[in-house]
């Protein structure tokens, strides 16, 4: 899925209106105009293959309603603080033309994209997790993934607040890293290690971009699924991690139990 650059609108749109042919823009999201859509070649899983060795203190597979009411029902917030007037929704129900759910239903998963805002603006959609009774050491994971193929980079950053903030501009936010989602049509397994405790902390994922936008060089889709945390220390085990292009899954756990030694989709990473 790739957005239209200034040039390419002008010159379509004078190729139409000397043809004397009408057109309309019809954004995913309700807002900017459509992009094209690159659907991925890859095997769609039936079921969970994330396999935590520590207490689970928070799962959402992301398999309900993942509208902004869906959403804080069941005790997200979100927030756009980018530049510019927010055009649609930060985050929402993810789009099976552009690639297929983690886990669950198709469509079970968060999405957010580059139509929040009109023109060239920076980006920042932010996605507050609930309230979490946190011990340090403790592990937020998620699995991401970009537009497959994009041209447009998208990147996240998540965040951390041990006394429970979710207003972007208090001052507790701890920065626990950045990473540019894969475009390789996978879905990509990061994690994130809560530095302090907090009986009411929260952790942010958000959609950060800096010449992003309808007319921006960065900023197209991403999709956000399987958010755990659990307790630490350490990272949680993954099973199969990758869904390659007509392949198979890599099965990392085997029938035996795994320990990692190192860091899988370390925080920062690309």
């Amino acid at each position: 899925m790739r957005k239209f650059t200034l040039s390419g609108i002008i010159g379509v749109g004078a190729l139409l209106l000397a043809t004397g042919i009408l057109f309309a823009f019809s954004p995913m999201t309700g807002s900017g105009p459509t992009k094209m859509k690159v659907k991925q070649n890859s095997v769609h899983r039936t079921g969970p293959t994330y396999t935590p060795t520590s207490a689970v203190i928070f799962t959402d597979n992301m398999d309900g309603v993942n509208d902004t009411t869906g959403l804080a029902i069941r005790g997200y917030k979100t927030y756009y603080r980018g530049g510019g007037a927010q055009a649609a929704p930060t985050w929402f129900q993810g789009d099976i033309g552009v690639f297929n759910a983690y886990n669950g239903p198709t469509d079970g998963y968060v999405a957010a994209n580059y139509q929040v805002v009109a023109g060239n603006n920076p980006i920042d959609s932010w996605l507050v997790l609930p309230a979490l009774d946190i011990e340090a050491g403790d592990t937020l994971s998620f699995f991401s993934q970009a537009s497959p193929a994009s041209t447009f980079p998208d990147s996240v950053r998540v965040m951390y607040s041990a006394v429970g903030d979710s207003v972007p501009e208090a001052t507790t936010w701890l920065d626990l890293g950045y990473f540019k989602v894969t475009t390789a049509g996978i879905w990509e397994w990061k994690f994130f290690i809560a530095p302090a405790a907090g009986m009411t902390a929260r952790f942010a994922i958000r959609h950060q971009l800096v010449d992003a936008g309808p007319l921006g060089n960065n900023s197209d889709y991403i999709g956000i699924d399987a958010i755990n945390v659990v307790e630490g220390p350490g990272a949680p085990v993954v099973c199969s991690v990758t869904t390659q292009p007509t392949a198979a899954d890599v099965d990392i756990c085997g029938a035996g139990t795994a320990t990692l030694t190192g860091t899988v989709g370390d925080p920062g990473s690309a």
